[in-house]
C-alpha cells in the first residue's frame, strides 16, 4: 500500500456489518457500541440538509437509498445486512460535514480509489491532521487507521469541488 509509510497504527474493529460506523465512533472517542449514535447523527445531517446533498446524489431515489442505509439494522443478531453498511464514496461527504473534519478513505486499487472528503458547507480545518478521520476499506470490512503527523493525504474527491457551498467555497 502506497500510504503505509504515513500510517501510525491500524485498529481492527468488530466485523458484523457495522464496522464503518464503529470506526467513526471509535475515532470520536466513543465506544464501538455507539455506532447507533453515529448513524443517528448522520441521518440528522442528511435530513436537515437534503437540498445540499441532492445535487451530489443526483436523484431522490439515490438520496433515499443512502438515507435508508443509515438507519440501524433491526435484526436481533446485531449483524447488519449489506444494505445497512457504510458505503463510500456515498457517505464520505456526510461524515466529513457532520463531524467537520477531513475523512480519508484508504482502499486497495481493486476495490476503489483512495480519496479525501472535506466538509461541503464549512472551510477545511486549520489544523487538518488533528481533524483527520481515516477509514481503511478492505474487502467487506473497515479498519480504523491513525495517520502520522504531516502525512500526505489522498486527493480530494471530485464531488466536493462541484458541490461545496458557504464557507467551503472560500
Amino acid at each position: 500500500m502506497i500510504m503505509r509509510p504515513y500510517i501510525e497504527d491500524i485498529v481492527n474493529v468488530r466485523g458484523d456489518g457495522n464496522c464503518g460506523f464503529w470506526v467513526i465512533a471509535r475515532h470520536l472517542g466513543m465506544d464501538e457500541d455507539s455506532h447507533v449514535l453515529v448513524r443517528n447523527s448522520l441521518i440528522i445531517e442528511l435530513k436537515n440538509h437534503k437540498s445540499d446533498y441532492l445535487p451530489i446524489y443526483g436523484t431522490k431515489r439515490r438520496f433515499k437509498l443512502i438515507l435508508d442505509g443509515l438507519h440501524p439494522p433491526t435484526s436481533r443478531s446485531g449483524i447488519a445486512p449489506v444494505d445497512k453498511w457504510l458505503t463510500t464514496p456515498d457517505m464520505g461527504h456526510i461524515i466529513a460535514t457532520c463531524y467537520n473534519r477531513a475523512v480519508v478513505l484508504l482502499t486497495l486499487p481493486k476495490i476503489g480509489i483512495c480519496e479525501t472528503y472535506f466538509p461541503i458547507r464549512s472551510a477545511s480545518p486549520l489544523k487538518p491532521h488533528s481533524n483527520i478521520m481515516c477509514l481503511c476499506l478492505i474487502p467487506g470490512h473497515f479498519l480504523h487507521v491513525l495517520l502520522k503527523e504531516d502525512s500526505l493525504l489522498p486527493p480530494p474527491c471530485k464531488e466536493r469541488m462541484n458541490h461545496k457551498i458557504g464557507e467551503a467555497e472560500k
